[in-house]
């Protein structure tokens, strides 16, 4: 059965929600390990024990392999269920439910990250304005702000499959997703997603609607909310924006 979602940020689609001690089931943290070194990487100028902050860190996956590179991490999650996985993964005191457009600390991180589309659950260009002043906020002088979104201009409006071990073993958990790009002054991309896995029964479909779906965008409300030195990046080997989806937007709390 297909069900309607709507976008409240009071709610959590079942993927981040009831699901989530599946989510590494169709997106195992190996999956991610190249955007993981990209982010260990831009977060090593600060040395070790710099403070980061991971917006939307579901699972705690990136968490764990920042944390191991040295650095000292924290993360929120609007899901309660994905911050119950992120515990058992990373232990107690290091991720809380909250969400990002709540960040209320002053010059506490060296770095706020956030890998995939969390910053696109924003309801439009006022709240994501608002969210980024709460970011520059809470980052020291020189902090570096990075956050993965999607571009609605480069949707594909393609079918992307992909298998992945599961209880019963190879090829047992289906993912499939599309991307359908509407570009505009209010630029969204609807993220269509099917989850599958033979051996637990379990089959699944949601839309996810993401908003302000324009790195170019983006990249100008950092530089109004007082970010400077702004780059963006079309994937993990610093390569340019091209034909990219999910493309990383940078910037620096300026000094002053």
């Amino acid at each position: 059965m297909i069900e309607e979602r709507g976008t409240s940020l009071e709610e959590t689609y079942r993927l981040y929600g009831d699901l989530a001690a599946r989510y590494d089931l169709h997106t195992p943290p190996g999956l991610y390990r190249p955007n993981h070194e990209f982010i260990l990487e831009e977060l090593r100028r600060f040395g070790p024990g710099a403070r980061i902050l991971d917006l939307g860190c579901g699972t705690g996956a990136l968490l764990e392999h920042l944390r191991a590179g040295g650095l000292e991490v924290r993360g929120i999650d609007v899901s309660p269920e994905m911050i119950a996985v992120a515990e058992r993964r990373l232990g107690p005191g290091i991720v809380r439910v909250q969400r990002f457009q709540d960040v209320e600390e002053r010059e506490e991180y060296d770095g706020i990250v956030s890998l995939s589309f969390p910053f696109n659950y924003c309801t439009g260009i006022s709240e994501a304005r608002k969210a980024l002043v709460a970011f520059h906020r809470a980052l020291r002088p020189c902090g570096l702000l990075l956050l993965q979104v999607a571009h609605a201009a480069n949707a594909p409006d393609r079918l992307f499959e992909e298998w992945e071990p599961g209880p019963a073993g190879e090829r047992d958990i289906q993912f499939l997703c599309r991307f359908l790009g509407e570009p505009g002054s209010e630029p969204v991309v609807r993220a269509q997603y099917v989850y599958s896995c033979r051996s637990l029964n379990e089959l699944l479909y949601e839309e996810h609607v993401l908003n302000v779906a324009d790195v170019h965008l983006i990249a100008g409300l950092l530089r109004e909310t007082g970010f400077s030195d702004i780059r963006i990046y079309g994937n993990s080997r610093r390569e340019p924006l091209l034909n990219a989806l999910a493309p990383y937007v940078l910037g620096i709390r300026k000094s002053g």
